[in-house]
């Protein structure tokens, strides 16, 4: 594998953080997320569905930290099938399990333009290096570890 490994592992910390964060963040009483969604669960329970879908992007945002460890240290698993099919099942829950997170963004929309936009710049900076490790560790794995098989 061609990567500059030190930096990986400083990226494998920092977004180990930020997916533990986003936990806390969802479970914890005085968060926005979870008052959020409580709030509409009270009002209607038909809103539990996208909280469970929540819990399950986290769950996978969770689960797909190995794969990222895997591919930071440069550890093979000889079955691939198990990260294409999480790799695909993470995306679809990252696409559809942030409604409240959404919103959020939607207020500091309106609040300030400006700072959206930072904001957008910084998650994509932070997650999107994790699909494309990911990825690459699924689809690409041939080319990775054709040195060491």
């Amino acid at each position: 594998m061609k990567k500059d490994v030190f930096w990986w592992k400083i990226y494998f910390l920092l977004f180990s953080f930020y997916v533990l964060y986003s936990i806390y963040n969802s479970i914890s009483q005085t968060s926005f997320l979870f008052i959020y969604h409580h709030t509409l669960i009270s009002f209607d329970s038909g809103y539990q569905f996208p909280y469970f879908i929540m819990i399950f992007q986290l769950a996978f945002n969770i689960i797909s930290l190995v794969p990222l460890f895997l591919y930071v240290f440069e550890i093979p698993y000889e079955n691939f099938r198990i990260w294409q099919w999480l790799f695909v099942l993470r995306t679809a829950l990252d696409v559809t399990g942030h409604g409240g997170d959404i919103k959020q963004l939607k207020a500091i929309y309106y609040m300030s333009q400006p700072f959206f936009w930072m904001t957008i710049v910084f998650l994509s900076c932070l997650i999107l290096p994790s699909y494309v490790a990911c990825f690459q560790y699924a689809f690409q794995w041939q080319q990775l570890f054709k040195n060491k098989t």
